[in-house]
């Protein structure tokens, strides 16, 4: 399978793509944030403004407030691409989501950022945003119009963006950053684009801009000249090629959606949910295959999403003259090969993502696995227990389902279960219950979830984990891998969180 991007102009690809950092990966909390939620993000900051910054996960965009004064110290070190794991609380401000002043990050690497196809920001649109009642995300977009400024009674400067045909919706860059401020002439026709973040006074449409230009005949061809480093609008497309042994070909029965078709399907995002592939699927297939004969089959790979993570799924269809219409069953089989010595051998080796933050599927189900080993074998016959009364996390090891990552906090270990922690330091707290993780809890959490791994002659099977710790300041990545030593069973070899020592 292979993505690529198309676009109209000469293109830098620079929304995020994959991480240049091993390790780190885009959570996807942001598109199910609501307000007063306390949120772990694993995001890409695409966006600065002299007030904050918008940071992007996969499954969308929020703007951080950061305070007046953030262009002032510096942007607090951050650029456009850092990737970075942030703690914060979501608020909401003028119909608009976003993280509120005082939320904490730390930065995990850097990586190229590529823009999504932008929303045409016009007098109808604009209209439709600003009688919204929902508190929304950030919405990526262009708009085009003429500058005005003006001062009011107590001597403040504000600069607007008159939109041709609206009566009432206007833009307002946000933030401006102090460069960009002589782009802003009384009269200028401009065209901005970045992230529209909310809607002040009930017709501001406040524009987060990653770029700003003059939108007239001479500057258009100055943009032209510039094409190889600006930022221009693109859209996914995917294909499915097939290795003959010779040469990799182009798939004829396999068929994968586009943006387009994605957006023809009537969805937001470029994927399905729900029961969107049965209803939707075959229609996308008489569309693409309108001379298509009765026994045709074709498999159409497709994104879907659910439980707040994206999976790639494939299903058979076949032709019956009429309609396409699903196989009966379908089974797939995954395994992983690598090339040694000029031949692909079968490769055993596992890579486990446990993403931080709340609702993260993989991350509830290996660390509910934890918590439930330890009340089970761990805790206190008479009653006392590491595990807390929600039943969700536990202080033996640290291991936390609802927050999706291993807390490390030594007041609150104490806290939960004192007896257990009589007479050590925080500092024992800590190496006590990273030790515990290690050897005893994820191990017996393996044996549980992977009860079928088992060894095999001549090669070490080896299991990788990518996950976080929290220390009550900071979330931070670590990996920590096995090797499986017997049917089901699991050895601990290192994990990077002992290099901190």
């Amino acid at each position: 399978m292979v993505r690529y991007r198309t676009s109209q102009a000469d293109p830098v690809f620079s929304a995020p793509s994959e991480p240049e950092e091993p390790g780190f990966t885009l959570s996807s909390v942001i598109g199910t944030a609501a307000v007063d939620d306390d949120v772990t993000i694993n995001g890409v900051v695409t966006a600065l403004c002299s007030q904050g910054y918008i940071l992007t996960d996969a499954s969308g965009a929020i703007f951080v407030y950061c305070g007046s004064k953030f262009e002032e110290n510096g942007f607090s070190g951050l650029a456009i691409g850092d990737q970075i794991v942030l703690n914060g609380t979501v608020a909401a401000y003028n119909t608009g989501l976003q993280i509120a002043n005082g939320a904490t990050f730390d930065k995990a690497g850097s990586q190229a950022v590529s823009y999504p196809a932008a929303t045409t920001f016009d007098a109808a649109s604009m209209a439709d945003i600003i009688a919204r009642t929902d508190n929304a995300l950030a919405i990526y977009g262009t708009m085009t119009g003429t500058v005005s400024v003006t001062t009011d009674s107590k001597g403040r400067t504000n600069t607007n963006i008159i939109i041709d045909g609206s009566a009432k919706a206007q833009g307002s860059p946000y933030g401006m950053l102090s460069a960009d401020k002589s782009k802003y002439a009384d009269g200028a026709k401009v065209t901005v684009t970045g992230y529209l973040i909310n809607v002040a006074g009930g017709r501001y449409c406040n524009m987060v801009a990653t770029s700003v230009a003059e939108s007239t005949a001479s500057a258009a061809a100055t943009v032209s000249s510039r094409a190889a480093t600006e930022t221009m609008p693109s859209q996914a497309e995917y294909a499915v090629y097939t290795f003959n042994g010779t040469r990799w070909n182009a798939a004829t029965d396999v068929v994968m959606p586009s943006h387009a078709d994605y957006q023809a399907m009537g969805q937001r995002y470029d994927n399905l949910s729900d029961e969107a592939p049965a209803t939707l699927l075959p229609k996308f297939l008489r569309a693409k295959y309108p001379y298509a004969s009765e026994g045709d089959v074709r498999y159409v790979a497709y994104f879907y999403y659910a439980s707040s993570a994206t999976t790639v799924r494939c299903d058979e269809y076949t032709f019956n003259g009429t309609d396409w219409t699903p196989a009966a069953t379908v089974t797939t089989q995954t395994a992983q090969f690598v090339r040694t010595g000029g031949k692909w051998i079968y490769d055993p080796n596992v890579t486990i993502n446990l993403p931080a933050g709340k609702g993260q599927e993989m991350s509830t189900l290996y660390y509910q696995t934890c918590v439930d080993w330890v009340k089970a074998q761990i805790d206190d016959k008479t009653g006392a227990t590491y595990v807390t009364s929600y039943g969700n996390n536990e202080y033996y090891s640290g291991t936390s389902a609802y927050q999706g990552n291993v807390d490390l906090r030594a007041a609150s270990a104490r806290a939960q279960y004192a007896a257990g922690y009589a007479d050590m330091t925080d500092e024992q707290i800590v190496a006590t219950m990273k030790q515990r993780f290690e050897s005893v809890v994820m191990p017996a959490a393996l044996s549980i979830l992977h009860p079928d791994a088992e060894p095999i002659a001549g090669v070490d099977v080896i299991y990788t984990i990518n996950f976080s710790a929290y220390n009550g300041s900071a979330t931070t990545p670590y990996v920590i891998t096995y090797k499986v030593t017997g049917r089901g069973q699991f050895e601990f070899i290192e994990c990077t969180w002992n290099s901190d020592k």
